[in-house]
């Protein structure tokens, strides 16, 4: 085991607070991380990943251990500690009633893949980790491509996405018989529900009432199906949203009962919020206006932002009064 020891406790004042030790792990062993749940780790522990791809080759399970699994970012916030399934195995396992104080933070889960539930992740029988700035992409399972939490699993998701995950139900998320996930600033974008299915984003069932917070469920897609291309809700009362935009999914967006808690946008198609960014890079700038000049005088097109059949001084207009970083 190549497990580097980081630290063991912090001092506040005249008070010493045992905050836990602190291993660090490297993507050239990620079964570093299963020895140490195993064999090591103990309740208020953390594991700390280095940047790089893991191989996982055996379900990560936390064993109801309150500990941090933790990777880094780089100057914008973004994951940089892989954990890749391969296509091969679930990448994580919550299965003893683990809770808010198990935390996954920091990590893109990928690759994961099981002919059961959760691809990414499996939350069984209440078990309800924190979830924090984690990205789900890439992951395969018959139900919640990315998670499935199966009965009375609330977990907690902070600023995480789930991005191009499949299942037969719940592309990105399955919330299965009384389950109620709180999800704030989460993104479930191009997940798939396949033929036969239901819930291209997301599907709740048997009295499950997730919580979605300034959320974003666009562009998922039910394969073959007639309704909950975004969010399908079967029996029971369905999603709480608030602050929250649900648009572009296939067939339709939402399906079933769900609650508006008020600042909602539902709608078939998704407005552009900043047409002036014309390379998409987040910011209205001198390579938008570059695009701009280039395409002056012709008709139509991205550039005619005001949308009168021609590129001119107009658009030019809406690009200097849209300067800066997008909204």
């Amino acid at each position: 085991m190549t497990t580097v020891l980081l630290a063991t406790a912090c001092v506040f004042g005249t008070a010493a607070v045992v905050s836990g030790d602190t291993y660090l792990v490297g993507p050239d062993s990620p079964d570093d991380i299963q020895a140490l749940l195993d064999d090591v780790i103990v309740d208020g522990d953390i594991i700390q990943l280095e940047a790089g791809r893991y191989l996982i080759e055996t379900t990560i399970d936390p064993r109801g251990l309150a500990v941090i699994l933790r990777g880094v970012v780089d100057e914008d916030g973004t994951p940089l500690s892989i954990l890749d399934g391969r296509g091969a195995t679930r990448v994580m396992n919550c299965l003893v009633g683990e809770g808010p104080d198990t935390v996954f933070e920091n990590l893109v889960v990928t690759g994961g893949s099981t002919p059961s539930g959760g691809g990414g992740l499996f939350n069984f029988m209440g078990s309800s980790p924190t979830l924090i700035n984690c990205l789900f992409t890439g992951n395969r399972a018959d139900n919640g491509g990315g998670l499935f939490n199966w009965i009375d699993c609330s977990p907690k998701l902070v600023d995480c996405a789930f991005i191009g995950n499949t299942a037969s139900t719940g592309g990105a998320m399955n919330n299965f018989t009384d389950c109620n996930p709180t999800m704030t600033g989460c993104t479930f974008t191009g997940n798939t529900a396949l033929a036969g299915g239901a819930g291209g984003g997301l599907f709740n069932y048997g009295g499950s009432v997730p919580t979605l917070v300034d959320c974003v469920i666009t562009d998922n897609a039910l394969l073959g199906g007639a309704s909950g291309g975004g969010m399908y809700n079967f029996y029971g009362p369905g999603a709480v949203l608030s602050g929250t935009t649900v648009c572009g999914n296939v067939p339709d967006q939402i399906s079933g009962n769900w609650t508006d808690e008020g600042g909602n946008t539902v709608r078939e198609e998704c407005l552009d919020t900043c047409p002036s960014d014309l390379d998409g890079d987040g910011l209205v700038d001198g390579e938008d206006l570059t695009t701009l000049l280039g395409d002056w005088g012709m008709t139509g097109g991205a550039s005619d932002l005001d949308g009168d059949g021609l590129v001119d001084g107009a658009d030019l207009v809406i690009v200097l009064a849209s300067w800066g970083a997008c909204p």
